[in-house]
């Protein structure tokens, strides 16, 4: 999470240096989510957190998984940032996690985050309209 601080610090003023910090994140990130499967897999015996081999992200993946994507989803700036400075790189940061799972849920993640800033600024482009259309 320091690094994910870091990075979306950078991503503010120079985006360029954060996709180095977060390309190492990803790269250790791997190491870790893997050793938790494995883990995982011998003390999650309710099968809430690993499923047939599979970590269990979103709403299926109980209090852990979900409040690491919460954490992930508070951080919507820092991948709008990113993805308007270089959209092909941010991609790429999602296709470098090794389980395909977690691949998926970074690229969830990527797509509510652009979509989401473009429903929100659409949306406060018709609250603005309204205001001075009330106004007058």
């Amino acid at each position: 999470m320091q690094n994910w601080m870091l990075a979306g610090s950078y991503a503010q003023v120079d985006a360029e240096k954060s996709f180095p910090i977060l390309e190492d994140a990803v790269f250790r990130l791997n190491e870790t989510i893997g050793a938790f499967v494995k883990v995982g897999e011998f003390i999650d015996v309710s099968g809430e957190m690993i499923a047939d081999g599979e970590v269990q992200v979103g709403g299926f993946g109980g209090g852990l998984t979900r409040d690491l994507t919460r954490a992930l989803g508070e951080s919507e700036a820092t991948i709008v940032n990113l993805a308007k400075q270089d959209f092909a790189r941010t991609k790429a940061l999602t296709e470098k996690f090794d389980r395909t799972e977690v691949r998926i849920l970074a690229k969830m993640l990527v797509l509510r985050a652009v979509f989401g800033s473009q429903n929100k600024s659409a949306e406060m482009k018709t609250a603005t309209e309204i205001s001075v259309m009330e106004s007058n």
